[in-house]
C-alpha cells in the first residue's frame, strides 16, 4: 500500500469512528515514519484531546518534536507521559533527550531509571554505556556496560545475524573494548548485506569513525543523510567531535541544510 492510499485508509477509519483514538494512533504513526513530522504532530495533538489520560499520545508527540529538536516542548510532553504512566521506554527516551544535550550525567540517571523498570531494555543499556563513556572518571563503568551490551548483542545476532543496526553497534562496542579484530569482522559481515540507510547508516558511520576509518565513516554519513538521517543528531553526536573538524564533513553538510 502506498503512502497516499494508507492515509486515505486511516482517514476513512477515523471518519467512521471519529471518537476512536486508535485511528489517530495509526495515522500519526504513519506520518511519523514517512518523516512528515508536521502532520504527525497535528494528529497526535488531536489524539491527546480525545484521550488525555493516555500516555501514548504525549509520548508520541514528544518523540515527534524531538526529531525537530524542539527539546523544551519534547521534555514537557514526555514528563506528562511519565506522570500518567511511568515506563522504561519513556525514561530511555528522556535519557536520549539529555544525551543529545550533552547532559551525560542526567542522561545516565534516566537510562538507569529505564533499566530499573525493565532490565532487558537494550536501548537503555546502550545509552547508559554511552553516557558514562563521556562522563570523566567513569571509563571503567562504561567498559563494564559495553561488555554487557556486547554479550546481549551477540546473543541477539544468533537469531537475527543480518540485523544491520545490531552489527554496527556491536562493532562500535568492541572498538571501545579494544577488540579491533572482532569489530572488523562485524563490519566485513555488514559489507556483504544490502547497504544501510537512515539511522542504520549513521550507526555504521559511528563504528567506522570509532575504528579510525574516516573515509568509510563519511561514506556512510552521506548515505544516512540521503536516506532520511537527521542532521541535528549528527551535529550533536559526541563521537563525531573530531570528524566535524574535517573539511569533507563540512562540505557534506552544506549539501544537506
Amino acid at each position: 500500500m502506498g503512502s497516499a492510499e494508507a492515509v486515505e485508509t486511516y482517514e476513512q477509519a477515523i471518519a467512521a469512528r471519529p471518537g476512536y483514538a486508535g485511528g489517530y494512533r495509526d495515522l500519526g504513526f504513519h506520518y511519523y515514519w514517512q518523516r512528515d513530522y508536521e502532520e504527525a504532530e497535528r494528529v497526535y495533538r488531536r489524539l491527546i484531546e480525545l484521550a488525555p489520560g493516555d500516555a501514548y499520545g504525549f509520548e508520541a508527540l514528544s518523540v515527534t518534536m524531538f526529531k525537530d529538536r524542539r527539546d523544551p516542548e519534547a521534555e514537557r510532553f514526555l514528563r506528562q507521559a511519565l506522570d500518567l504512566e511511568p515506563s522504561a521506554r519513556c525514561y530511555a527516551f528522556l535519557g536520549s533527550l539529555y544525551y543529545y544535550q550533552h547532559r551525560y550525567e542526567d542522561a545516565a540517571v534516566e537510562y538507569a531509571n529505564a533499566l530499573a523498570l525493565n532490565p532487558d531494555h537494550f536501548t537503555a543499556l546502550q545509552g547508559l554505556a554511552e553516557s558514562y563513556r563521556w562522563c570523566p572518571g567513569y571509563e571503567d563503568r562504561a567498559r563494564e556496560l559495553y561488555g554487557e551490551a556486547a554479550t546481549k548483542a551477540e546473543s541477539f545476532l544468533v537469531d537475527d545475524p543480518d540485523n544491520t543496526w545490531m552489527l554496527a553497534n556491536l562493532a562500535s562496542y568492541y572498538t571501545f573494548l579494544g577488540d579491533v579484530e572482532r569489530a572488523e569482522e562485524l563490519l566485513a559481515d555488514l559489507a556483504t548485506l544490502p547497504p544501510t540507510e537512515g539511522d542504520d547508516a549513521f550507526t555504521e558511520a559511528v563504528a567506522y569513525e570509532d575504528l579510525g576509518r574516516r573515509d568509510e565513516a563519511l561514506v556512510h554519513l552521506e548515505r544516512s543523510l540521503e536516506t532520511g538521517g537527521t542532521l541535528p543528531f549528527i551535529h550533536e553526536y559526541p563521537g563525531f567531535r573530531n570528524l566535524r573538524t574535517d573539511a569533507r564533513y563540512k562540505a557534506l553538510i552544506e549539501r544537506y541544510p
